[in-house]
């Protein structure tokens, strides 16, 4: 077990109980695809002592907010409560995770909540994108929808979920992180009375370095999902992990090239030729694998002008360095989010669970590595990133919509 604290200054409480139990040890061990999302739903069901209900009740006379997220490489549960109920949060929170019965009636309502969620992925445009994009992108763990599949989800027991809470989420394997205007002695005071001693380390199973699949210009995805006017487009690229030492220039690229109203994107597709509403660039960071994307929509005669320009603005941004005042931007702007970040005592917590289990930054690392980044860092991380020739999703709507 592993026990990180954080003294801040919020009158809030953020309490985060996270496990390496993601959707990439499914398939390593023969769990259906989805069965850590399941579990997901399944852990606020109810314990030896409450009920879910209970829980609920609980949560709610503290004034709190509870809530928890599985992705491909972690699952986290996370409470948020004022100050002075803390310990209240933390006894709640141990119950939760650590004496999760999964009764089978609760078990059965969630099933059928999972494939209500399933379902609606196709409704949501990004969703639908991401789900198709993935299996052709990554060649790895990250190919696989973390939510599971229709016909995954119609095979989980009861009897699967336990197995897998089991596993991979015993007391031993926990990653707690806290912030709060306690003081760390009396946090992890309070952190060890209802969690344990901790051993300051978790059981780690890596998967190997990720494979991209992608092609050159004729590589191209093509979607259509009925009852739409735009076509929707992403261009992607194969990027860095989130651990790698690119990640500060990666995202002054990002800002630079699409991240606002002052980006090159922006500025030349939307406000010199409206073209488009919404043009941006964006990365997805995992441990082994990252992508790089520019995003936008418009109207489906504009597609192939949009994808030209962006290919010359790319092109341009390798072979043209980028001047100072756009450096100092993006510096100020990434200067701005880091002082909001460092005032939300959840994303301090998830930054600590990261640094542990993954290697990353911490915050204020990050945030001088940003403020060190140079235009000929900006340069080659862009001719490095932009060597590939895009991978291109295009979704449009039906011809006879």
């Amino acid at each position: 077990m592993i026990q990180l604290f954080n003294k801040t200054q919020s009158k809030i409480a953020s309490i985060v109980v996270a496990f390496n139990a993601g959707a990439r040890m499914e398939g390593s061990r023969k769990y259906n695809a989805g069965i850590a999302h399941m579990l997901e739903h399944c852990i606020f069901k109810g314990t030896h002592k409450r009920t879910c209900e209970e829980i609920n009740d609980e949560v709610a006379m503290m004034g709190g907010s509870i809530n928890a997220f599985t992705s491909h490489e972690l699952v986290a549960y996370f409470l948020d409560i004022p100050y002075d109920k803390l310990e209240d949060g933390m006894e709640l929170m141990s119950d939760i995770v650590l004496n999760s019965k999964i009764p089978e009636e609760e078990f059965l309502k969630e099933k059928n909540v999972v494939t209500e969620e399933e379902a609606s992925c196709y409704d949501d445009i990004s969703s639908f994108m991401y789900r198709e994009f993935s299996q052709v992108f990554f060649k790895n763990y990250l190919s696989r929808p973390v939510i599971g599949t229709k016909e995954s989800i119609s095979r989980f027991t009861s009897d699967e979920v336990k197995k897998f809470y089991n596993e991979f989420c015993s007391q031993d394997q926990i990653i707690l992180s806290v912030a709060s205007n306690y003081k760390k002695k009396d946090i992890k005071e309070l952190a060890q009375k209802y969690f344990g001693k901790p051993s300051g380390k978790v059981k780690k199973a890596y998967p190997k370095k990720s494979q991209f699949e992608y092609g050159g210009a004729e590589s191209c995805l093509k979607l259509v999902k009925p009852g739409i006017e735009h076509s929707y487009v992403w261009l992607a690229f194969p990027s860095f992990g989130k651990d790698s030492e690119k990640k500060a220039s990666v995202s002054m690229l990002t800002s630079i090239l699409g991240g606002g109203m002052d980006s090159v994107l922006f500025k030349e597709v939307r406000e010199k030729r409206g073209l488009v509403y919404s043009i941006y660039a964006t990365t997805s960071e995992f441990q082994t694998a990252g992508a790089f994307m520019v995003c936008f929509s418009c109207k489906k005669d504009n597609v192939r002008e949009v994808i030209d320009i962006v290919s010359e603005e790319v092109k341009n941004i390798c072979e043209k360095e980028i001047d100072e005042k756009q450096l100092i931007k993006a510096k100020n702007k990434k200067r701005t989010a880091y002082l909001r970040t460092v005032e939300d005592g959840f994303t301090i917590c998830m930054n600590n669970i990261s640094t542990k289990l993954f290697g990353t930054d911490t915050l204020d690392k990050y945030d001088k590595s940003l403020q060190s980044v140079t235009i000929e860092d900006i340069n080659n991380t862009a001719k490095e990133i932009f060597s590939h020739k895009p991978f291109a999703v295009i979704c449009e709507g039906a011809t006879n919509d």
